[in-house]
This record gives structure tokens, sequence and C-alpha cells, in this order.
């Protein structure tokens, strides 16, 4: 395997960006390093174009659907979003293959899109065709959730790109919700402690370099991470389980230490704050009153600036040390 194959794979897997991969290759080329800020990787008029194409088609579908949704029949509903979902699919195919890095980036988008279109798709497939008795409702979410996770990961190993990640990190949120209403009763509990078991998993696969690209796969998950025991949190009486997203934060601050990476940093504290001002206000704020609980808050907010600030120096410190 050649230099310039272990560069690509090492951009591919996150390791790297653009700019240091073109300077890496020119290094091996013997050739002068190109701009960090290419003009083909420089958003331009014709990316802006094609964003705004895209929300041009996107506010027409919707203004379209509210004035005549009554009026359609069950498969033009389905088609509403089945259709834009497959041209976002093969303009999305198109645009990857450009060697423009603007329209590759929008080919990206659209695939985030056709992500999101295939929830909708699904669920207006399961409304108008699913089975019609209410036990099977529980079950036909989970299969539009599941389809929304499978197209979500499709299009992330064709594409492993940011859009990509946040559509697989919303579609797991998604999931989250089916399984937290397969019981007979809601349950937000079930709820939370599966976002939080999908943000954990993908915590994992980031640092073990198999969810690409890094940066934001890390903050995604870390984000599913911290969001999991702040709703079963919110939703309990009970002290202990309101912490448990203070003990997140803690897990993402220690990792942020052991991984040089201030983003679980930054995750970790914000969510040791929230978990901390929510637990003030919901434990003291009765008995001691609103003013003591802000005094709390603070003097934790204070806290969190010189913890944040400390952090970053020790980690710019083992940067320059490596």
């Amino acid at each position: 395997m050649d230099g310039e194959e272990h560069i690509r794979r090492w951009q591919a897997a996150g390791f790297i960006d653009e700019a240091t991969a073109a300077r890496l290759l020119a290094h091996e080329g013997g050739t002068p390093a190109e701009p960090a800020t290419a003009a083909s990787e420089r958003p331009g008029a014709l990316e802006a174009l094609l964003y705004l194409g895209l929300a041009a088609a996107a506010a027409g579908i919707i203004v379209l659907v509210a004035m005549q949704w009554s009026e359609l029949r069950p498969w033009s509903r389905m088609a509403v979003a089945g259709i834009p979902c497959v041209l976002a699919l093969m303009a999305g195919g198109a645009m990857l293959r450009s060697d423009e890095g603007g329209i590759r980036r929008a080919g990206t988008v659209a695939w985030f899109v056709a992500a999101a279109l295939t929830a909708v798709t699904l669920a207006i497939g399961a409304e108008e065709y699913g089975p019609g008795f209410e036990d099977a409702e529980a079950w036909v979410l989970l299969g539009v959730a599941g389809g929304t996770v499978a197209m979500a990961a499709v299009l992330w190993l064709l594409s492993p790109t940011h859009p990509q990640v946040l559509a697989m990190g919303g579609s797991l949120l998604f999931m989250g919700t089916a399984v937290g209403n397969w019981p007979d009763e809601y349950s937000t509990g079930l709820f939370g402690f599966t976002v939080m078991l999908f943000g954990a998993a993908g915590v994992a696969l980031a640092e073990a370099g198999w969810l690409a690209p890094r940066i934001s796969a890390r903050f995604v998950f870390a984000m599913l991470a911290v969001l999991g025991p702040f709703i079963f949190g919110m939703a309990s009486d009970a002290a202990p389980v309101q912490l448990v997203i203070v003990a997140v934060g803690a897990v993402l601050a220690g990792l942020s230490v052991w991984r040089a990476v201030f983003v679980y940093m930054g995750v970790g504290v914000g969510a040791i704050f929230v978990g901390l001002v929510a637990f003030f206000f919901r434990q003291f704020a009765p008995e001691l009153g609103a003013p003591v609980a802000l005094i709390l808050t603070g003097a934790l907010l204070i806290a969190v600036v010189l913890v944040l600030a400390q952090a970053r120096r020790v980690m710019r410190a083992r940067r320059r040390a490596a």
C-alpha cells in the first residue's frame, strides 16, 4: 500500500481533514501544497444556488401538502414524500461524483434530506396502509424507525460525511422514541435510556476509529449520550436518577482529558451544568427558594468556565508534547 492510499484512508477515517491530506500528498509528491482554502473547497455561488434550490423545493412541497392533503388519495400522499426522496437520492449520488468540493457538499446535504424523507414516506405508508388494529401501532412505529436507521446507515457507508453522521444520530433518536412507545403505556424512561445507550455506543465506535468523520461523530453521539439521561431524569422524582446526567458528563470530561478531545469536555461539562441546575431547582427551590437556587447556579457557571479554561490549557499542552 503506497503513501497516497494511506493518506486517503486516514482522511476517510476522520483522522485528518482535507487540507492536511492535501499538504501530505503534496509533500509525498514533491510539489508545493495547495492553500488550505483552495478555490474548489470554498463555499461559492454555485453551492449556494444548490442549497437555495433544495430549500425552494422543500418549501413548495410543504405548501402543496398543506393545501391539498385532505383531497389526496393514500397512494398520492405517500408519493408526495416518496418521489422527492428518490429524487434527492439520485441528485445526491450524482453530485457526490463531482470534482467540485461545493457540489459534493451539496450532495451530502441532499442525502441528509433523503434520509429525513425516508422517515416521512415510511410513516405515511404505515398510516395509510398499515394494520388497522391498535396493538400493532408500536410495532409499526418500530418498523418505520428501523427503516429510517437502515437508510441513514447505508448512506453513511456510501458517503461517511458530517450530514450523514447527523442523519444517523437523528434516526437513532427516532428509534429511541419508537422503543419508548413499545410498552402499553409510553415510557419516557425507556426512551431516554435507549438514547443514552445509542450515544455511548456511537462514542465508543468513534474512538475505535470505526465511525467517521470523527469530529461530527464525537459531537453527535456525545450529545445523544447526555440527552438520554436528561430525558429520563426530568421524568423522574428520584434524586439518583436525576443525577445520572451528571455522571455521564463526568465520564465524558474524563474521556476528553484521556483522548485530548475538547468536544467531550464541552459536552460533558455542559451536561454537568444542566444536570446540577435542574437538580438544584427540583430538589432545593421548594424549600430554600428560587434565589438560593440561582446563587448556586451562578457559582456553578463560574466553576464550569474555570474548568473549561483549565481543560483547554491541559489539552493544548498535551498536543504540543505529542
